[in-house]
């Protein structure tokens, strides 16, 4: 149990710092015009980074978490990031119980 925790701990402080790189190359890349030599590249660190950090949650934090946490906690957080999801992105957010994962 210990070492699970440890391991969680490493992958939330890792989290943390590719957020700030995430959010570091945003401010800059909002600085440029898309036609600046330097976009494109920025850009393309930028979805790297992004595409690693939402494989690293979903393969590694997530399932450590969710054997840590009930169901009724994982509903709630569920509909938690659902809401805050909404709230940045303008969407309206899930029903309780959804998995919040889009219908296709």
């Amino acid at each position: 149990m210990e070492a699970r925790n440890e391991e969680l701990k490493k992958i939330v402080r890792e989290g943390v710092e590719e957020h700030a790189q995430v959010k570091t190359l945003l401010s800059e890349l909002s600085e440029l015009k898309g036609t600046d030599k330097v976009f494109k590249a920025k850009l393309q660190v930028l979805m790297e980074n992004v595409e690693h950090h939402v494989e690293e949650e979903e393969n590694e934090m997530f399932p450590l978490v969710e054997d840590e946490l009930g169901e009724e906690e994982r509903v709630d957080l569920a509909e938690r990031i659902e809401r805050e999801k909404a709230r940045v992105g303008g969407e309206k957010p899930a029903g309780r119980g959804s998995t919040g994962k889009k219908k296709r």
